[in-house]
């Protein structure tokens, strides 16, 4: 099997985006590279700003309020597979000892609207938001909710790993929501609407408006799920 480059990469780093999990050998990554080399490679020497949501598997998900849980694969991987792009990284943790002239990073909370709100305020647009985060749908949903404006045209919004919820009660002051995938499961693939608390049915006709598709995607070597979607390029 040829892998692409950002496969390899991903590899090298350990990150569980490749062919590798990290937290047990006996299973395989979630092969998620393989899609977005394919997406991304466009943007390979190009002066973009891509955002990533989360930075290394094993925070407060899983019940780890560590915030030094050590360096992030992702962003080691993203650095070198974007050569000219900025990169910024948000996580509830603390990973700002690796920033430098490519990397910014912002602590936050994706249920906190000024924290998300940092991110809003501190790029004109993103060419590629990726939601890696705590998995929670709330999060996810007030994430889109702040942030899909902010997708450069022919950009893309990205959420992972949709099959899977946080086991953890420390976020169950929140309300009640739907699961992110059976929302945009429901809207886009059944045309109906499922009550969410963040995503209005006129923010969802937005999104498909405005985009040129919006795709579920299942791994073909993990229970992976992840939302892509691409916005329109005006």
């Amino acid at each position: 099997m040829t892998l692409n480059k950002l496969t390899k990469l991903a590899n090298e780093h350990l990150s569980d985006k490749g062919l590798i999990n990290p937290n047990n050998g006996d299973e395989l990554g979630h092969g998620y590279t393989v899609l977005y080399d394919n997406l991304f490679h466009k943007y390979i020497d190009q002066d973009i700003n891509v955002l990533e949501m989360g930075l290394k598997i094993g925070g407060p998900e899983f019940g780890n309020m560590d915030p030094n849980r050590g360096s992030s694969p992702s962003i080691e991987m993203w650095l070198e597979y974007f050569s000219n792009a900025h990169i910024v990284g948000f996580d509830i943790s603390d990973f700002s000892f690796q920033q430098n002239d490519r990397f910014t990073f912002i602590q936050g909370d994706s249920g906190i609207d000024e924290d998300i709100t940092k991110l809003v305020e501190l790029k004109s647009n993103y060419s590629i938001i990726l939601d890696d985060a705590s998995h929670l749908s709330y999060h996810q949903q007030n994430a889109l909710k702040l942030l899909w404006h902010k997708v450069a045209p022919g950009g893309y919004y990205i959420i992972e790993d949709l099959h899977w919820q946080p086991y953890q009660d420390i976020w169950s002051h929140f309300p009640e929501t739907p699961t992110t995938y059976s929302l945009f499961e429901s809207f886009f693939y059944r045309n109906q609407y499922i009550n969410s608390p963040l995503i209005s049915e006129d923010f969802l006709n937005e999104i498909k408006e405005n985009s040129s598709s919006c795709i579920l995607c299942q791994s073909s070597l993990s229970d992976g799920k992840v939302l892509i979607i691409q916005k329109r390029d005006f």
